[in-house]
């Protein structure tokens, strides 16, 4: 299997509650995001998927359509902690998980510090990120 692939087996076996999810997603991949985007779509959540950045950063910056972002960094190597910081800069109020293939703590630490709410490592099980969207969403108000 490709090692940036999404991992879909048990994606719909105990599936969390997502059905309340409006999802930005932000994949550059067309095989990848389809797929990822199939699946969330059959647990229930409502997908918007952009592959061009400059669309994605308008629709982050919109009027809270949306109450997640879900951006795959794996296309963007070395500037991936500064296309977070970017969509963070634009809607720090949109909760943010990334998906990455850096496999060093100090990589998904940089994501974090840029503006990540959290980050998952691909290849990515649907369960655990359908989990994790609604953990991230579930979060009380700080």
């Amino acid at each position: 299997m490709n090692r940036h692939a999404i991992e879909p087996q048990g994606a719909h076996r105990r599936c969390p509650d997502v059905t309340f999810l409006r999802v930005l997603l932000v994949h550059g991949r067309a095989d990848e995001g389809a797929q990822l985007m199939k699946v969330l779509v059959a647990a229930g959540v409502n997908v918007t998927w952009t592959r061009v950045l400059r669309e994605s950063l308008a629709f982050a910056q919109g009027d809270g359509c949306f109450n997640c972002l879900l951006l795959d960094v794996t296309a963007y190597a070395a500037a991936q902690a500064g296309i977070v910081q970017k969509f963070a800069s634009v809607n720090r109020d949109l909760p943010m998980l990334v998906l990455t293939d850096d496999t060093t703590l100090e990589g998904r630490m940089a994501l974090l510090d840029a503006g990540a709410d959290d980050c998952l490592l691909k290849p990515v099980q649907m369960l655990e990120l359908l989990t994790r969207l609604r953990t991230l969403l579930n979060r009380p108000e700080q």
